[in-house]
């Protein structure tokens, strides 16, 4: 039986000490919350935004010849060449976890640099990174380095002169701890191997089936997939060759097509 005072009942010691406990949590979670509101508030008025303005475009969405001229844009902008960069970063251990995933070249640069980005907005680029020790505070300086990046703000970085990404030196800015973990890089050539080299073997398999139509839409593909990226073929034999057997394998499909103008 409770004990009661009027015609409320009071619960015993055990389940007291419970109603207390629960209390005091909800509470301690109540003014995290508003410690960290308050900390975003303060931070947002005080974040140095990148001056890096990213319009993500649909590439599928362009003609040809705005592809064309977009990736010529781009590389005219490099300070590096595009082969000594990578076609992609693996990203992973990010305390903000939609920051983990693949970035992809975005036929953009920053600063002489590449720009990447991944499927949930985020930027991968380099720019002018704040020093920490000075993060927020009238006397902010920065130096050259990579960022992560969403809306324009940094929350990860890793400060280096060097033009391709790197797989080490991150620090937190204004993104929560850990830092990024792994940052695995696929080379262009890795790419266009693998991509071209599907695409090949799939128009191989249609012209053996005498679908001629397909195959050379398949070889076609694989050979737009390349086309700009001239320095980049010419400084890997392997992939020079497979070129070489691309366009041998659709010149024949387009003989048997009867299509002589091509």
């Amino acid at each position: 039986m409770y004990a009661s005072i009027g015609n409320k009942p009071i619960p015993p010691p055990k389940a007291l000490r419970s109603i207390h406990a629960h209390r005091q949590e909800e509470r301690r979670e109540r003014e995290e919350e508003a410690e960290a509101k308050e900390f975003e508030h303060k931070m947002g008025m005080k974040v140095q935004e990148s001056s890096t303005v990213f319009n993500p475009v649909e590439l599928e969405d362009l003609s040809p010849d705005a592809k064309m001229r977009r990736r010529e844009f781009a590389q005219r902008d490099l300070e590096v060449k595009l082969g000594e960069t990578a076609w992609q970063y693996n990203i992973s251990g990010c305390g903000v976890t939609e920051c983990d995933g693949v970035y992809q070249y975005s036929e953009a640069a920053s600063k002489g640099a590449p720009v990447y980005t991944n499927s949930s907005g985020w930027v991968l680029h380099r720019d002018r990174v704040p020093d920490v020790s000075t993060l927020g505070s009238d006397e902010e300086t920065a130096h050259f380095g990579w960022l992560l990046s969403k809306d324009r703000k940094p929350f990860y970085a890793a400060r280096t002169d060097e033009l391709v990404v790197p797989s080490d030196g991150w620090q937190c800015f204004y993104g929560p701890p850990p830092e990024p973990r792994q940052v695995m890089r696929i080379t262009w050539e890795q790419y266009f191997l693998e991509s071209c080299g599907t695409l090949k073997e799939d128009g191989n398999r249609a012209l053996k089936e005498c679908n001629h139509l397909r195959a050379e839409k398949l070889y076609s593909d694989a050979l737009q997939l390349v086309d700009g990226y001239d320095e980049v073929v010419s400084a890997s034999q392997r992939l020079s060759e497979l070129l070489v057997t691309l366009r041998a394998n659709r010149a024949e499909v387009r003989l048997r097509l009867r299509r002589w103008e091509e």
